[in-house]
């Protein structure tokens, strides 16, 4: 017969091997080894290409138009991605897609 104590450490292994089945949303960091096409290396082994990377807007070169005073300007803002940047993903549940969320920077 399990003690109490017994019973919960089986319980909490077993929600714990549950969460890890589905293999939930997770960060992992990345290298741009390649712009046209875009890849990134999460590891020695692993080279996400575009097909599994979604880019937000704010790392690409866009467009902006600013109204002040009455008078609109139009801004472009060079922000693409560029090889050897560092950058730091959210892998989707399942690994398939990986949202690039921003760069890093060495510290």
């Amino acid at each position: 017969m399990l003690s109490i104590a017994e019973l919960v450490q089986l319980i909490k292994k077993a929600a714990c091997d549950a969460v890890e089945a589905t293999k939930p949303m997770q960060f992992v960091y990345g290298k741009v080894i390649s712009i046209n096409p875009l890849k990134v290396s999460i590891d020695q082994k692993v080279i996400l290409t575009s097909g599994f990377l979604v880019v937000p807007e704010s790392l690409t070169d866009y467009k902006m138009t600013v109204e002040f005073a009455g008078a609109e300007t139009a801004y472009t803002f060079k922000n693409a991605l560029k090889i050897n940047d560092k950058v730091v993903l959210l892998q989707q549940k399942g690994g398939q897609q990986y949202l690039i969320l921003d760069r890093v920077v060495d510290s």
